[in-house]
Formats: structure tokens, sequence, C-alpha cells
């Protein structure tokens, strides 16, 4: 099972050259990237790490070079088909909105429909695994910053894509949330 996992990649960037406006910031990228791992995306600040996980996520449109999910290039997916696949949690998220945790992580199912059958399920699931269940109905302004962080991993988890992007995730966290944080990542790559 393994073997086939690595022949097919389920993230795969050819040549990607991104820009803003007319200014180049990436430069011939390629990577492929296997279901059940791990990446690290390491450099600068400034460097472009957050722009190319805007184009991954379909956030900046390609003008040159071409990424696929599944062999599938991400400019033929709607919107909603791409969050089907990849679900992404920013580096910085505003928490100042009237909104329990319960309801943020909900909101992972958007792409999925308010019908779906697994709905319910899935929000159990991401709210048990990120160990934040306890905290479900208070409002996200309320809670600490490392609680914040893992309502926004758990709004992910219920996406229930193949792809998570995290951009910075362990950024200004206490050693607690940062260990807990990588915890979960290592048991979702194992599933």
């Amino acid at each position: 099972m393994r073997d086939n996992i690595i022949s097919n990649p389920t993230l795969k960037i050819k040549n990607l050259n991104g820009f803003y406006g007319k200014k180049q910031i990436l430069f011939d990228i390629n990577l492929n990237c296997t279901c059940g791992n791990i990446y690290a995306i390491a450099g600068p600040n400034g460097a472009g790490k957050t722009t190319l996980l805007k184009f991954l996520t379909g956030q900046l449109h390609i003008q040159k070079g071409y990424i696929s999910v599944n062999g599938i290039d991400i400019n033929l997916f709607s919107k909603r088909e791409l969050a089907k696949h990849i679900s992404f949690v920013s580096q910085s998220n505003n928490t100042n909105i009237g909104l329990s945790i319960e309801e943020i992580v909900s909101f992972g199912r958007f792409c999925h429909g308010s019908k779906d059958k697994n709905n319910k399920h899935a929000l159990e699931e991401a709210l048990c695994l990120t160990e934040i269940n306890d905290k479900r109905q208070c409002l996200l302004s309320s809670v600490s910053g490392g609680e914040a962080q893992l309502t926004m991993i758990a709004r992910a988890i219920c996406q229930d894509t193949e792809i998570m992007i995290l951009d910075e995730p362990l950024n200004n966290l206490d050693p607690l949330h940062s260990g807990k944080i990588r915890k979960i990542l290592r048991r979702l790559s194992s599933d």
C-alpha cells in the first residue's frame, strides 16, 4: 500500500512561478507531497512561504506553472470542490468574533453542504481530537491563543480533507499547546 501512495503524489507542484502584479516572488517551485507525511517549508521572512500556501489553496491565481491534487489541476476545481481536498489554517485569525468554538469548527463542513450525513460525526471527532470539546460553547474571543489555534485546527479537521495546510501553526504558542498540536498532526498523518 505504501508504495502505491509514494508513486501517486497527492499534491504536485510543477514549475510554479508566483507573481504579485509584475513582481515575481516564486521561481520554478517543484514539489511532490504524498499522503501520510508531514512537510515543512522553511525560510526567512519575506521569502514567499505564505505566498506559496496561497497558491496551493487557490487564494492566488496561478499564472505560470501547475498545481494538482490527485492528478487534477486545481484550476479545474470550484472553490467549494477544492475545499473538499485542501483545508487551510492561517497564521493569523480574527478571534474577536461573536461565535462559539462549536460554530467555528462546524464551518469546516460548509463545502460538504448542510445536509451531509457526516456533518455531526465530523464535528464531534474534530472537537474530541483537539481536546476542546469542553470549550465548545465558549466564545472564541474568550479562550487562550492556544485554544483559539486548536479551534482553527479543529475546523480544518472537521473539513475532512486529504491535505491540511497550516501556516505557522505553532507561532506564539506556549510549550503545552505547541506539544498538543504536534501530537495531533502526527496522529493525523499516521491516520
